[in-house]
């Protein structure tokens, strides 16, 4: 039962600790349209932003922005999930510099 415990409060220190976002659900049949990895320099005591645009074909199901450094976010700008397009702005933590990877799913 402890054992439990413990790993419950593992993994949900494991989510929080996570940085990143995503919008919409992954499916079974969903494929990767893009995958993409963002990367800029630090400017000390500043955050660093960078717009990232898409355009496809394909209705876009499923966005997902990991941040491979520490402290980032990231939000949707326009389009997005149900369109066809999105623009993805990604921001640093202060002081640190910009390293997001940026999947894109659709069907």
């Amino acid at each position: 039962m402890k054992f439990l415990i413990l790993l419950s409060l593992f993994s949900l220190a494991a989510l929080v600790a996570s940085d990143g976002a995503q919008w919409g659900s992954r499916q079974p049949n969903d494929r990767l349209l893009e995958v993409r990895t963002y990367t800029k320099g630090s400017f000390p005591l500043k955050k660093v932003t960078m717009n990232v645009e898409y355009r496809g074909f394909t209705p876009i199901t499923f966005i997902r922005a990991i941040d491979n450094s520490s402290g980032g976010n990231a939000s949707i700008l326009s389009g997005g999930v149900g369109s066809t397009n999105a623009v993805v702005r990604l921001k640093s933590g202060r002081g640190k510099k910009l390293n997001f990877t940026i999947e894109i799913y659709g069907r």
